[in-house]
């Protein structure tokens, strides 16, 4: 076996001296993500332009450029780039920003300065351990704990897709055969090729080179394991450093959003409050999407790491919210349920999974233990890994429901399977029973899929186990939508291909 360790990354992506997050600035001893200066991210309220926007910056600031950088298709959020005129003070970007912010209530729903996300692993020292033999892998601890053998025998996933928003995917691992949804895309490199490769280049200035290859790979080999008949659609929105910023991660939200998942997992975070990326949260919680976040790696409850520990509720006077859901936030647990000693924890996480690996051994009985690239299968730790989990098991829940609607009622509802059926972790966890900063519990996914009926055969769009006529009505009725159960190739559309796949299955 090969071992590889981690090191503590604390590079920042500010590209100029007003960043206020900067090289050495910490909370309470941890690095906070770097600002990336001139570039913001702004959403149009309703009823106004950016034309309108653009006009009144102009109108206030003559001598500072406001260029258009990107958009996300078919919103009214957009990536703005400030050119600052020669000899401008120091902290007029900050000015600007507030400005930004307060200063336009009607053209303007929120503005966010652009930060880095980072893998939770990128974050702090991690170590994996390859060379791992695929026994291992279906055979961990973290599938004897969560119940999976038992779980499976009622539901696998099957009909749903879950998007893995991270550094990109290996497609031809042999776990992932026949198991990629068609539509992923790669937002560092701006193609469809959303593979998990690095370039050999160290783009952070850690003096490490392509340190979270393989991450997003791992990631989804949890959610296979988990939910072995799920599709999986890779979104690569963190370079093989494991580093992103905060528009990445939005484009990738609003394009799983948009390719009709069913579930996106975010093995990543950032110290940064983004408006834009609870936002493109909450749209996917109106449409019955679970997201997932992971808490991050610090052993600490304050500096929170978003979205995992993002507020729920905001008292903000905007219209509209928002934000009415968030993030179901992650914390990691060992084999025996005890937290992890790497895991953050906080009263706003919903649930616990195993994301810890004692020993370097990569002994399944205490390690967590999933595929990289190129065919191998190795043992890792950190909160991403127990987030995976808990994707798989939300897929598992949804495969359940085919007659569960895209709203926030199924967004809910998938919540409350999960939380309502966790195993107790307090008794082994004392110190943080107060607030139950460890979530309600463990994930169950044994306890979940029996309370739920088992899953239908494909084309039983109504539960009622027989594919007959009220299930072709309800996918005729559905033709060509992307939001919806009927959907039974996970293709992004209702269409031909699912009207023969619940012809198939008729009777």
């Amino acid at each position: 076996m090969t071992r590889r360790t981690i090191a503590l990354m604390t590079a920042v992506l500010a590209t100029g001296a007003t960043a206020p997050a900067s090289a050495g600035d910490d909370c309470f001893g941890i690095p906070v993500d770097a600002r990336i200066d001139e570039l913001a991210i702004v959403t149009i309220a309703s009823g106004s332009s950016l034309g309108a926007f653009t006009a009144a910056f102009h109108a206030a600031h003559p001598d500072v450029g406001l260029v258009v950088e990107d958009q996300v298709p078919t919103r009214e959020t957009y990536l703005i780039r400030l050119d600052l005129p020669p000899g401008s003070p120091p902290g007029f970007l900050d000015l600007l920003e507030e400005e930004i912010e307060t200063g336009y209530p009607v053209e303007l729903l929120s503005g966010d300065f652009l930060y880095a996300n980072r893998t939770a692993e990128g974050h702090t020292g991690s170590t994996w351990v390859s060379g791992v033999s695929p026994a291992s892998y279906t055979g961990q601890y973290a599938g004897t704990v969560m119940g999976l053998t038992t779980a499976h025998a009622r539901a696998t996933g099957r009909g749903v897709v879950v998007a893995i928003v991270d550094t990109g995917i290996d497609p031809t691992h042999p776990v992932l055969a026949g198991r990629i949804a068609t539509g992923g895309y790669d937002f560092i490199d701006d193609d469809d090729d959303p593979d998990d490769t690095g370039n050999g280049a160290d783009d952070d200035d850690d003096f490490l080179v392509d340190e979270m290859l393989g991450h997003g790979t791992f990631v989804a080999g949890l959610v296979a394991l988990t939910a072995p008949e799920a599709r999986i659609l890779p979104v690569r929105v963190l370079e093989a450093d494991g580093v992103g910023d905060s528009w990445t991660l939005t484009r990738g939200i609003y394009h799983a959003i948009d390719r009709g998942v069913e579930v996106i997992n975010l093995s990543l975070g950032s110290t940064y409050d983004s408006a834009t990326v609870k936002q493109a949260i909450a749209e996917a919680a109106r449409l019955g999407i679970t997201v997932t976040a992971s808490a991050g790696n610090f052993d600490q409850s304050e500096c929170r790491e978003r979205p995992a520990m993002d507020d729920i509720d905001f008292d903000e006077p905007v219209f509209p919210p928002i934000a009415i859901a968030g993030a179901l936030g992650v914390a990691a647990l060992d084999h025996a349920d005890v937290k992890a000693s790497f895991s953050n924890y906080n009263r706003r996480l919903r649930l616990s999974a195993p994301g810890d690996s004692i020993g370097a051994d990569a002994d399944p009985a205490t390690s967590i233990i999933s595929i990289r690239p190129d065919g191998d299968y190795a043992a890792w730790r950190g909160t991403s890994f127990a987030t995976a989990l808990v994707s798989g098991a939300a897929a598992v829940v949804r495969s359940q429901h085919p007659e569960w609607p895209a709203n926030l009622a199924t967004y809910f509802a998938v919540q409350s399977v999960l939380e309502g059926t966790a195993a107790g972790i307090y008794d082994v966890n004392p110190a943080y029973a107060a607030e139950m900063s460890l979530g309600v519990g463990r994930v169950d996914l044994a306890a979940a899929a029996a309370s739920g009926p088992v899953m239908p055969p494909p084309g039983d769009l109504d539960g009622d186990g027989i594919v007959g006529f009220v299930d072709l009505l309800t996918l005729l009725s559905a033709w060509g939508e992307t939001h919806s159960s009927a959907d039974l190739n996970g293709d992004g559309s209702v269409g031909f291909a699912d009207l023969l796949t619940l012809l198939g299955n008729w009777g």
